[in-house]
Formats: structure tokens, C-alpha cells, sequence
């Protein structure tokens, strides 16, 4: 794992966009928020469906830096909305 630089999270908003694989991403300060469409049952319980959608974006960010040099996906959290 290397060193994250100070603009980490410029760097991965410029390689994220406004949407990629269904979820609208937004940067907000120095934070970047993600939308994930639920597409997950109906008949799984809400805290289920969030730990399904954190997933998701996660896999999304973790495929996003594979495929950008400049990013570690180990400098970045992904965590429900509070």
C-alpha cells in the first residue's frame, strides 16, 4: 500500500464521473457521495440491501484504480450514509 496524496479523492473523481455501472456519484466537499440504484430483492431486509449497495460501489472504485495507475482503492472507504 503506498502513500495517499493529498488530492486522492480529485484524482478518483475525475476518473468516476457523474455515473458509471448504474450509481450517480457526486463530490461534495471533500467527499465524493454515490448513489447506487437498489436493484437488490425486495425481500431483503434494509440493512442487507445497504451492505449489498456498499458493495457495489465499492467494487466499482476497486475497478476504477485497477485500471488508473495514479490510484490505490486501499486509500479509500466506503461507508453508508448517514
Amino acid at each position: 500500500m503506498s502513500t495517499r496524496p493529498a488530492n486522492a479523492m480529485d484524482l478518483l473523481w475525475q476518473r468516476l464521473g457523474a455515473n458509471r455501472d448504474g450509481t450517480s456519484f457526486a463530490k461534495v466537499g471533500a467527499e465524493i457521495m454515490a448513489t447506487w440504484r437498489e436493484d437488490a430483492p425486495v425481500s431483503m431486509e434494509h440493512d442487507e440491501r445497504v451492505a449489498f449497495g456498499r458493495r457495489a460501489v465499492l467494487d466499482i472504485v476497486i475497478g476504477v484504480c485497477d485500471r488508473a495507475p495514479e490510484l490505490d482503492s486501499d486509500w479509500f472507504a466506503i461507508s453508508a450514509q448517514s
